[in-house]
């Protein structure tokens, strides 16, 4: 109940990806903390302790921890490589949803909302059996064929962060279950980057004259990393001053080797001395504060927060064209769209930037009023909150 007297909505959120604080988590986290304490009472669960349950707890936010049993605990498709793990898989999640289960009938929240398509699958049957209104945050255009089916079946509403996000459901689906799908964009809060004005070049080695291309995204192949460092070889030739950066740390077995190819690449090409690898930081906003351009030569993407935080922060941003990018980027104005997997397509881009200062200013100033316009925060989570009580209104318990 509130301080007014009034019973609050009371709201879980779920999210199996504990492990990690990459886009999708910092939304969801960005999220639940401006929801209106006066009106919603969020909880957040998490199969397990990590990044996304401390910064939740630091930031004095409810949060519950169901760890997830060991054969669970596993994920880039390893439960569902064979029929044997995928019937295992169903035994271990019957066994997981009676705790779940138990959870929830504590909380007795009033609407659910999973953040991406483990989730759904996770406590969307739960969500059904007790007939609580689900959402589905849709965050990524990776299909996942008859898996998207059953989500969309157990959802009440899908939350897609852009229109490119819907396009992993076919026509028909889309036709008979269009309905359920809306499009929410996710927001920013610019005002901490633009008043970010740390130097980080000097202890990290780079000249405040060198021109900075960086990525800053999870250490995953869907990334693309390989056709920026191999763009970047073909751009060191041309300006050998230009250096680049990769922030992000590898989280898991497979993306461990992942950045280990990824190294090797660039000792391969011999542009070590231009290519500085710089791991998980916290100091995103400095960095990106400080870089001369962002590039995101993604295979797949959803609406990535870091092209929103780079144009707030007044940098011109070379993208894939994948998933909502094309929604966020306008190519020739605010940035430069390419060919996902097409090197010549993002090097020619990255000469173009290079060689341009005075169109990537002015692009790196129009993208920020863009993010301003049309990426809001605050515009985010009011409607969000307005889809959360029209929801609550369905729930069995009140």
């Amino acid at each position: 109940m509130s301080p007014g007297g009034c019973f609050l909505l009371k709201v879980l959120f779920f999210e199996s990806y504990y492990f990690s604080f990459h886009g999708a988590q910092q939304s969801l986290l960005s999220l639940v903390r401006r929801l209106n304490k006066a009106k919603f009472e969020p909880v957040i669960v998490v199969p397990g302790e990590g990044p996304l349950q401390e910064e939740a707890v630091k930031h004095h936010m409810a949060v519950e921890v169901v760890p997830y049993p060991r054969q669970l605990n596993m994920f880039n498709k390893k439960l569902i490589k064979s029929p044997w793990r995928i019937l295992l898989s169903v035994i271990y999640l019957v066994q997981y949803s009676v705790r779940l289960f138990q959870l929830i009938k504590t909380h007795r929240p009033r609407v659910i909302c999973a953040n991406q398509l483990r989730s759904v699958l996770t406590i969307g049957w739960i969500s059904r059996l007790l007939g609580i209104p689900l959402i589905w945050y849709l965050r990524i255009d990776q299909r996942a064929g008859l898996l998207d089916l059953i989500g969309l079946l157990l959802s009440t509403r899908v939350v897609a962060v852009s229109r490119g996000v819907t396009s992993i459901f076919g026509k028909s689906i889309k036709k008979k279950y269009g309905k359920k799908i809306i499009v929410i964009y996710d927001g920013l809060d610019a005002e901490k980057l633009e008043t970010c004005h740390e130097n980080w070049r000097k202890s990290d080695g780079i000249p405040d004259s060198a021109f900075v291309f960086a990525m800053v995204s999870s250490m995953h192949p869907r990334k693309g990393h390989r056709y920026f460092i191999e763009a970047a070889k073909r751009l060191v030739e041309d300006f050998p001053d230009t250096h680049f950066l990769i922030v992000g740390k590898a989280l898991n077995e497979n993306e461990i080797t992942y950045e280990s190819e990824i190294k090797k690449l660039v000792k391969e090409l011999r542009i070590e001395e231009n290519v500085l690898f710089l791991g998980f930081r916290r100091d995103v906003p400095a960095i990106l504060n400080g870089i001369d351009c962002l590039v995101l030569p993604s295979t797949s993407e959803g609406l990535p927060l870091v092209l929103l935080e780079a144009m707030a922060a007044g940098k011109p941003v070379i993208a894939s064209n994948v998933g909502g990018c094309a929604e966020v980027v306008i190519d020739g104005e605010t940035g430069i769209l390419v060919t996902p997997r097409d090197v010549d397509s993002l090097y020619n881009a990255m000469q173009k930037i290079r060689t341009s200062p005075t169109m990537a200013k002015t692009m790196g100033n129009k993208g920020k009023q863009r993010v301003h316009q049309h990426f809001n925060l605050e515009k985010c989570v009011r409607e969000f909150e307005k889809l959360l009580e029209q929801l609550g209104e369905k729930a069995k318990w009140k």
